[in-house]
């Protein structure tokens, strides 16, 4: 009996040993350069309120921020922050929240570099450090919080092997150990420590807890403003009948000033963004994410769920289990069942309806990550009610394939390298599954929808070119419009490329592409972006291949240039049919 009762203790204290691992020694990002550093892309946004306003004093005009891009080069460009057309001041993209989570870690890399002799800028190495390492102590206080909630309903054994899944089995391990200084990783926290205070406040309800509550929602929002439909958790967490919903309505009716002291101190702490968009544009209200926004008409469930480029379920296949144990709460508890299912859904809801989807890079559907506290006690139950030997079996099976894909992914993501983090697809992860070494050429099928597989037969070479050269600005440059012979049901381009120039943004890469006509319309292609494959300015030999739909007509080739102001050259142009 005594042993049960550690289990879980002892599954904490494993799940946080391989988060440190991972953290300080596999991958310490506090310790990587420049965009893989932890103060980079995203976080960098997250952060830039402090440099800019405790080092430079200058909120308004960022004057410092072109100078530390060209030093530390945090990110590909400037988006953390936009001009205001009005006020001609710079806005921040993201909210505040997370800058005051980082404000303790900041402190103290300040004060480091400044004793220690580094540039006191806000992003030498002692800030890196401190946020890093912050970062992943806040994640070891969440595993603990988590352990806490689960134990309130669950036994030693189940809760354990939820925490030991969780850590080596899902992508949490990626934003609390690896990528830990993203609003993912404090969330997840502030879900667990907002659980835990909710359920205290309905043991015992006072003043204070509810302001409590209210607190760490507004502190919740003004990270990620969404996270505001939290509030529906919080308001219905333990209703599973009409009874018992008519009894909420009751407990709150009777304590008004609980409620209104929640809401105070909720919008006392949203309240400090509004007050920073009034001070830098004159305005308390501005839409900072741009062109980003919502579908609600259109969410994105199927992409979100299962595509290859950011499905939840295909890069973090283990949260099956979470769904399927919906069914096995129902059966232990309607009140934990109906506010989860609920608050799950509508979730996924908001974070599918979002126009960037895919979230941009990282390891899977990383917006799901901070509702994994709740979607834990559905799992947690299927665990607890798998007494039969078969079910047991299958869920061990199940969860050990699991883990060792999750594991592969977070190497490939990298050291391996071999994971692309924002543009998947079914045929290059079909290409790479499992493998730690490919081909080279194999980056083409981010952009190819497929590739001929074996040596070709019966070739026959078709068109030859020595030189093709492409003009910077040109849009479309033709290579040439060939008619292979009856009985080749593929046709492959052989290119050699080099540049002086080479080209970095993705979005401008030039295109290799393949048309195959059809009574005057296009009845197939594929494509590839060239300097993909070439790692400097080459020259790299690459090829593509097009399968015909129709034998009896042509098929052409052309680069397409989407923007690019940079030369490329193309010799040793051959194509062949087979």
């Amino acid at each position: 009996m005594q042993a049960h009762q550690n289990f879980s203790r002892i599954c904490l204290f494993i799940a946080a040993a391989w988060m440190l691992l991972a953290g300080l020694f596999y991958y310490p990002k506090w310790q990587k350069p420049g965009s893989e550093s932890t103060l980079s892309w995203d976080v960098n946004g997250y952060y830039s309120y402090l440099p800019a306003a405790l080092i430079y004093r200058d909120l308004r005009g960022l004057g410092y921020r072109d100078s530390i891009n060209r030093k530390y080069q945090p990110a590909s460009s400037n988006y953390e922050a936009f001009r205001d057309s009005a006020s001609g001041n710079y806005v921040m993209k993201y909210a505040s929240g997370m800058s005051f989570a980082y404000l303790p870690f900041f402190a103290v890399g300040h004060s480091i570099a400044k004793v220690g002799g580094w540039p006191a800028d806000g992003y030498s190495a002692p800030y890196q450090a401190a946020i890093g390492i912050g970062s992943l102590l806040v994640s070891l206080l969440a595993l603990f919080l988590f352990h806490r909630l689960l134990r309130r309903y669950f036994a030693p054994v189940p809760t354990g092997i939820l925490i030991l899944l969780y850590v080596f089995g899902t992508n949490y391990l990626e934003y609390a150990a690896i990528t830990n200084a993203m609003t993912h990783g404090y969330l997840f926290e502030m879900y667990c420590a907002l659980l835990l205070c909710t359920i205290r406040y309905y043991e015992s309800p006072t003043l204070k807890r509810a302001m409590g509550i209210g607190a760490l929602v507004g502190w919740m929002a003004l990270i990620r403003p969404t996270e505001v439909a939290v509030l529906l958790l919080v308001l219905g967490w333990g209703v599973g009948s009409r009874t018992a919903l008519a009894e909420r309505f009751r407990f709150f009716a009777a304590r008004p000033g609980q409620l209104a002291g929640a809401a105070v101190a909720m919008l006392l702490v949203g309240t400090i963004q509004l007050i920073y968009w009034k001070y830098v544009t004159g305005h308390w209200l501005v839409y900072s994410y741009q062109e980003e926004g919502f579908h609600f008409t259109h969410p994105h469930f199927d992409d979100c769920l299962w595509s290859f480029r950011k499905g939840w379920l295909l890069y973090t296949p283990l949260m099956i289990l979470a769904l399927i144990g919906f069914g096995a709460l129902w059966r232990k508890s309607r009140a934990l069942f109906w506010p989860t299912l609920l608050y799950t859904f509508l979730f996924c809801y908001i974070a599918f309806s979002w126009s960037t989807w895919w979230y941009g890079g990282g390891l899977g559907q990383r917006a799901l990550i901070q509702i994994y506290p709740v979607v834990a006690f559905p799992f947690a139950a299927l665990l607890e009610r798998a007494h039969r030997r078969w079910m047991q079996a299958a869920i061990g099976v199940f969860a050990v394939v699991c883990v060792y894909y999750n594991l592969w992914l977070h190497h490939q993501a990298h050291r391996g390298g071999l994971l692309e983090p924002e543009y998947m697809t079914y045929a290059y992860w079909k290409k790479i599954l499992f493998r730690y070494e490919v081909p080279d050429d194999a980056r083409k099928l981010l952009d190819a929808d497929y590739e001929f597989n074996g040596t070709p037969a019966c070739a026959e070479t078709v068109f030859q070119r020595d030189t093709v050269e492409i003009q910077p600005g040109t849009e479309f440059t033709s290579i040439t419009k060939v008619l292979p012979a009856p009985g080749k049901a593929w046709v492959r381009v052989y290119v050699t490329a080099a540049t002086p120039d080479r080209e970095w943004d993705l979005w401008k890469y030039h295109q290799l592409c393949m048309q195959d006509w059809k009574g005057g319309v296009v009845a197939g292609a594929n494509q590839m972006r060239i300097e993909r494959l070439l790692a400097n300015g080459g020259p790299r030999t690459m090829w593509l291949d097009l399968k015909r739909k129709d034998e009896r007509d042509s098929v052409e080739v052309y680069i397409y240039n989407p923007g690019s102001s940079k030369p490329l050259l193309l010799t040793g142009v051959k194509i062949i049919a087979f």
